[in-house]
């Protein structure tokens, strides 16, 4: 059964908060790799019976589950001594060692800064994102301490979590884009939880020829991000591919194997409208082609639940393409009183072609759009609109692939991150 989680704008920072830690057991990380517990047990007390890599693959996967072994003394992975100060508190510890890592003691920082030949002061800022240190070293302290399997001190949150992201080259552009937007508020979501990420643009070529993300072939990363739709086939093949968590930011599949978060797509397309019906519109319409991707789907939805809702007709000649290759709509000759548009950048398009009519918004025709997303300048900040909450569906998206990289089951997790509506001055209420 699918999960639906829904986070509404006053308490979505709140509601995953609290959860219950689980002592994470061999069989535990022998279902997360479909082996016998035997041999995950010989694999972590270093006998003979598992090749190599196998036991590699094991002590990895026990490290990012955060298995706890709580029996001071007894052989580690790597076949010497596990430590004990004689204290109890390393019982606490994570004790299973990565390949690379000191066999008889918990990595410390001030390993991690004779290894780079750092302070340890600089590796201290870098881990818990404090400033003092240049986002190129902070990358590489958070690297290296990946590699030497360094464990967080008790308190801090989830696992180390080392991200690739994907974007579509098609949906970003450097500074203007939605998607680059977005990608930005991942970096900083996994900056805050000490996490380090690596942007990947899908290239036309890569679609087509169906070649993997370097960050899934390079195995270097415990998660996966994809920002945006891809070409369906290629998302199928990268997702069932993947041996890492994904998680689908502002785009959903229900048959794919990963997590998803949203924007409040259906709902927030509906208050838009039910806004609009509030002041007295009764001929409304739709900007937006809605054939092209589920979430303008799903915004079209929400436009005609609250006109059924409301007992009036969703008008065919008034539902009108965006996304057409001349970047413009198209009026009918009769117009409506009225338009939703399914992005900012369609309520500009629109607005664009009721001035060559020499119409004016609102006195003419009321627009509102979606998204409050670099909005054209021909509205000069005025357009009513809905909101995306970038930073709230970032941080869903990072704490899903942190939920993921643990080893919890994230894989048809679907959560909503509601819209307000912003209120400016492009809707006139009729008498």
């Amino acid at each position: 059964m699918q999960d639906i989680i829904v986070f509404l704008p006053e308490n979505s920072e709140n509601m995953a908060r609290g959860r219950k830690k689980q002592k994470v057991t061999m069989k535990d990380i022998a279902e997360a790799l479909g082996v016998s517990t035997v041999t995950v047990s010989n694999a972590l007390g270093g006998k003979p019976g598992v090749s190599a890599e196998l036991a590699y693959k094991v002590r990895l996967k026990a490290f990012e589950l955060g298995y706890e072994d709580a029996n001071p003394g007894k052989k580690s992975p790597t076949g010497g001594e596990m430590a004990s100060d004689g204290t109890g508190d390393d019982m606490d510890a994570r004790k299973v060692l990565l390949p690379g890592a000191p066999p008889a003691s918990k990595v410390t920082q001030a390993d991690i800064a004779k290894a780079m030949g750092i302070s340890t002061v600089s590796v201290s800022n870098a881990l818990a994102g404090r400033t003092g240190v240049s986002e190129p070293v902070r990358a590489r302290v958070l690297q290296k301490a990946w590699q030497m399997g360094y464990v967080k001190p008790a308190g801090s949150k989830g696992v180390f979590l080392s991200a690739g992201v994907i974007v579509a080259d098609r949906y970003i552009s450097i500074g203007t884009s939605f998607y680059w937007s977005l990608y930005q508020a991942v970096v900083r979501e996994l900056s805050e939880a000490g996490g380090i990420s690596m942007l990947e643009i899908i290239e036309p070529e890569m679609e087509e020829g169906r070649i993997l993300p370097s960050s899934l072939a390079s195995g270097d990363n415990n998660a996966l991000i994809i920002v945006g739709p891809l070409h369906a086939k290629y998302l199928k093949y990268v997702t069932e591919t993947a041996r890492v968590p994904v998680v689908m930011l502002d785009y959903y599949d229900a048959s794919l194997p990963c997590a998803s978060v949203l924007s409040g797509n259906f709902d927030g397309c509906r208050r838009m409208t039910q806004y609009l019906i509030d002041r007295g519109f009764t001929k409304i319409g739709f900007v937006g082609s809605v054939s092209d991707n589920d979430n303008i789907k799903n915004r079209f939805r929400g436009f005609s639940a609250a006109m059924e809702a409301a007992g009036l007709a969703v008008k065919k000649q008034w539902v009108l393409e965006d996304r057409i290759p001349d970047d413009a709509v198209h009026l009918p000759k009769a117009l409506p009183d009225a338009f939703v548009c399914s992005s900012d950048y369609a309520a500009g398009l629109t607005q664009t072609a009721l001035s060559e009519r020499g119409l004016f918004v609102p006195e003419d025709v009321s627009l509102v759009g979606y998204d409050d997303f670099l909005v054209p300048d021909v509205f000069n900040g005025r357009l009513t609109t809905c909101r995306v909450e970038m930073d709230k569906m970032a941080a869903m998206a990072v704490e899903a692939a942190q939920d993921g990289a643990a080893g919890r089951r994230i894989a048809g997790r679907l959560y909503e991150v509601d819209c307000p509506l912003i209120e400016r001055e492009t809707v006139r209420k009729k008498v």
